[in-house]
C-alpha cells in the first residue's frame, strides 16, 4: 500500500514529467497507426488508475467485513429518518455516510461523540464508496493539479478561517493558537500546554533580541505575540483572512506591541526578499500543507531566499503515516472536503525531509508531537461542547456538528498516530561554514549554533 502512496506523491508533484515520459514511452514503441498510439496513450493511464482505485475500493471492504454490530452497541446510534432506521438498525454504518447523516441531523449519538470515536471501530465500517472516489478527484487531484495558484488558494483558505472569529474561539480558546500545545502530564491545561510550546520553539529557534522574525500563516497573531513580549525584535506575520487579520491587529494594538509586531494581509508568494528583506528566523505553524505537493519546491526556495545565511527555519506540517491504514485515507479525504480544503501537501514525514534537502536546507531536528496534539484537540473538542448553544444559535447545527465530529475523530487520530504533527529546525545547508575553514565569507558557524544544552534541555 505505501508503493500506492508514494506513486502518487511523485506523479501530483511531477505530472509533466510523467507525461512527457509516457509520451516519449508510447512514441519510441513505434505504433503502425496514429489512432492506436494514441488510444494507448490515454487508456494504458486511465486503467492503471481503474486499478488502483479498483485497489483501494475493494480492499477497504475485506479490511472493515463484519457489518453487524455487537449487540453491547445497540442503541448507540439513533435514526431520525424511516428509511434509514429500517435499513440500518443494528449495522455497521460506512464512516461517510454516517458523518453525513450525523452533520445533517438524520442519526443522533447516545453517547458523547468523542465517546462514540473511541468505539468508532464497532460502530462504523472504514470502507470508500463512489462518493468517496469523487471527493479524490475534486478535493485532492484536482487541487493539486490545478487550483494552487494565488487565487485558487484564496477561494479555498479564506472561507475557512473567514467563517467567524467567534466561532474559533469557541473550541480554540485563549490564547486563539490553532496549533498543537506541549503537555508535560496528561492533566496539563490547554493554556499551560501552548504557553509551554511557545516557549519550547522560541528555544530551539535561539530567539534573542535583534532578531527578524516572519510567520507564514500567522492565524490570530498568537505566537508572535507571545515572542514579542519576551523578545525586542521585529515580527512579521501574514495571513490572507480578513477575520484573523482584523482580530490579530486589534490584539496587537491592545497589547502595546505595534512598535513590534506587523500583520499583513499578504499571500505568502509576495513575501520576496527583494520588498521585505532578509529575516533572521522564519516560522511555519501548518500553513506550508496548503502550498501543495506540485509548488513545495518553490516555496522552500523562496524560504531559503529569506533566511539570512546563519538563520533558522521552523517548520511545523501535519501529514499521514506512510504505512497508511484505510481509516487514515478515508479521515484525510473527510479533512480535505470539510476542515482544511486545499492541504495536499499533508505527507509522510520522509518527504518534508526530502523537500527540505532538496531545497537547499540541513535539518537539525525532527519531532513528531501527534499524542501533544491529541492532547490539544481533546481540549479543543472540550471546549466545543461546552460552547455547544451558543455555537449552534449562530452558526447551525451542521457547523456545530462538523467540527465537533472533526475535533473527535481527529483526537483518535492523532493519538493513534494515523496522522501527526512534526516540528522540524532547518538551517542552510553550506558548502563550508564560519568554523570549518578560514577562507570563506559564508557566517553560518553551526559549532556555535548547535553546541548548546538548550538544544537537547529546555528549560520549559
Amino acid at each position: 500500500m505505501t508503493i500506492i502512496f508514494e506513486l502518487v506523491l511523485t506523479l501530483v508533484e511531477y505530472p509533466v514529467g510523467f507525461t512527457l515520459f509516457w509520451a516519449f514511452t508510447c512514441l519510441a514503441l513505434r505504433w503502425e497507426t496514429y489512432t492506436t498510439l494514441l488510444l494507448v496513450f490515454f487508456t494504458v493511464p486511465l486503467f492503471c488508475i481503474f486499478l488502483i482505485l479498483a485497489y483501494i475500493v475493494i480492499g477497504s471492504y475485506f479490511g472493515s467485513p463484519e457489518t453487524n454490530l455487537k449487540s453491547q452497541y445497540h442503541g448507540w446510534i439513533v435514526f431520525k429518518d424511516e428509511g434509514l432506521k429500517k435499513k440500518w438498525t443494528n449495522k455497521k454504518l460506512p464512516i461517510r455516510e454516517a458523518y453525513e447523516w450525523y452533520f445533517r441531523g438524520k442519526i443522533d449519538f447516545t453517547r458523547s461523540t468523542l465517546d462514540v470515536f473511541h468505539h468508532r471501530m464497532e460502530l462504523f465500517r472504514m470502507v470508500f464508496s463512489f462518493s468517496h472516489l469523487t471527493e479524490i478527484f475534486d478535493g485532492v487531484i484536482f487541487k493539486a493539479w490545478l487550483n494552487h495558484d494565488d487565487t485558487g488558494d484564496h477561494g479555498e483558505v479564506t472561507p475557512v478561517y473567514n467563517l467567524g472569529n467567534d466561532f474559533y474561539y469557541a473550541f480554540l480558546s485563549d490564547p486563539m493558537f490553532y496549533s498543537c500545545g506541549v503537555a508535560y502530564d496528561s492533566s496539563d491545561s490547554l493554556d499551560v500546554a501552548q504557553d509551554r510550546k511557545c516557549g519550547i520553539v522560541a528555544e530551539q529557534l535561539q530567539l534573542k533580541d535583534g532578531d527578524r522574525l516572519v510567520d507564514f500563516g500567522c492565524g490570530w497573531g498568537s505566537w508572535l505575540i507571545y515572542v514579542a513580549k519576551h523578545f525586542k525584535i521585529e515580527c512579521i506575520g501574514l495571513t490572507i483572512s480578513q477575520c484573523q487579520f482584523d482580530y490579530a491587529t486589534k490584539r496587537v494594538k491592545e497589547e502595546g506591541l505595534e512598535d513590534r509586531v506587523k500583520i499583513l494581509l499578504l499571500d505568502y508568494r509576495k513575501m520576496t526578499k527583494d520588498r521585505f528583506g532578509e529575516f533572521d528566523k522564519i516560522t511555519c505553524f501548518e500553513m506550508s500543507e496548503h502550498v501543495g505537493i506540485r509548488n513545495y519546491q518553490v516555496f522552500c526556495a523562496q524560504i531559503k531566499d529569506l533566511l539570512k545565511q546563519d538563520g533558522l527555519y521552523y517548520l511545523q506540517i501535519a501529514g499521514l503515516r506512510r504505512a497508511w491504514q484505510y481509516e487514515d485515507l478515508v479521515w484525510g479525504i473527510f479533512m480535505g472536503k470539510y476542515i482544511f480544503p486545499g492541504a495536499d501537501a499533508s505527507c509522510p514525514l520522509y518527504w518534508n525531509i526530502n523537500q527540505l534537502e532538496r531545497g537547499g536546507f540541513e535539518v537539525h531536528l525532527a519531532r513528531n508531537q501527534g499524542v501533544h496534539y491529541a492532547h490539544t484537540i481533546e481540549s479543543w473538542y472540550n471546549n466545543i461542547v461546552q460552547n455547544r448553544e451558543e455555537v449552534v444559535k449562530k452558526y447551525g447545527q451542521f457547523a456545530y456538528r462538523r467540527h465537533e465530529l472533526f475535533l473527535a475523530w481527529s483526537t483518535m487520530i492523532a493519538r493513534q498516530g494515523s496522522s501527526t504533527v512534526w516540528s522540524i529546525i532547518a538551517a542552510h545547508n553550506t558548502p563550508v561554514d564560519a568554523y570549518s575553514s578560514k577562507t570563506t565569507d559564508i557566517s553560518l558557524n553551526r559549532t556555535e549554533k548547535f553546541i548548546s544544552k538548550e538544544v537537547y534541555n529546555t528549560k520549559f
